[in-house]
């Protein structure tokens, strides 16, 4: 979850760095951030991440939700390089990630993504 949250919360040059060249980083970005939600749902109940931590989260998550395919405000300029890049929206999540990281005690650091194994299609090879 922590790394799934620096991603969100590094800018768009360590977010291109640490995801592989082929990867599509909008959709990468939102997909670490999806498990990480998921896995939030699981442990606050129990009381393990503070009301303010879940809430941002859900923020963020509501924002993408909202702009993905199924989403009400579906934009595919939204989910472009050039969007992570400059779109108010994708600032506002990093500010909102980085809330929550601060919240958990947890200091801004580059994302280590070292113990996930991407997969290319073929199409990537």
């Amino acid at each position: 979850m922590i790394e799934s949250l620096q991603l969100v919360a590094a800018n768009h040059e360590v977010q291109a760095g640490v995801l592989p060249a082929w990867a599509y980083a909008p959709d990468e970005i939102a997909l670490h951030f999806d498990d990480a939600m998921q896995y939030a749902r699981q442990i606050a109940p129990a009381g393990f991440l503070a009301p303010e931590v879940t809430d941002r989260m859900q923020e963020i998550d509501g924002l993408w939700t909202r702009k993905g395919r199924s989403g009400v405000a579906f934009a595919p300029e939204f989910w472009t390089l050039d969007a992570v890049k400059h779109d108010p929206k994708w600032e506002r999540a990093r500010q909102m990630a980085r809330a929550v990281l601060a919240s958990l005690g947890v200091p801004l650091r580059r994302p280590n993504l070292s113990g996930i194994t991407y997969v290319p299609s073929r199409r990537n090879e």
